[in-house]
Formats: structure tokens, C-alpha cells, sequence
């Protein structure tokens, strides 16, 4: 993710605020690592909470 180009992620993400977008940019480096952790946390967690529960909620992300 580090290795991509700042604008790749405007799809993906969908900035909800006209601010956000400029202030991820502006820190592109740790803020795409930081998502990436994120994601592997949050990955990590649901393949946890999958053996034990037919069904995930995710609120607030």
C-alpha cells in the first residue's frame, strides 16, 4: 500500500469530507501505513471471531 500513488486510494477509501482527503495526502506515508494495520488488524480479528460466531457487525469504521 506505501508503494502506491496517493491518488489511488480516492476510490477506494471515499473521503466523506472535502478536508480529509487533502489531510491523508499530506501525510501519505504513515496514513497508508497506518490503514494497512488497520486492515490486517481488523482482518486478523474477524477470521478470529469467524470460528466462533455466524455473524460480524462492523459499526463505525
Amino acid at each position: 500500500m506505501s508503494n502506491s500513488p496517493p491518488d489511488s486510494f480516492k476510490d477506494v477509501i471515499g473521503f466523506p469530507f472535502s478536508y480529509s482527503e487533502r489531510e491523508f495526502k499530506e501525510s501519505y506515508g504513515i496514513n497508508s501505513k497506518q490503514l494497512a494495520l488497520l486492515l490486517a488488524e481488523l482482518q486478523a480479528w474477524m477470521q478470529q471471531k469467524s470460528t466462533s460466531t455466524q455473524i460480524i457487525s462492523v459499526l463505525g469504521i
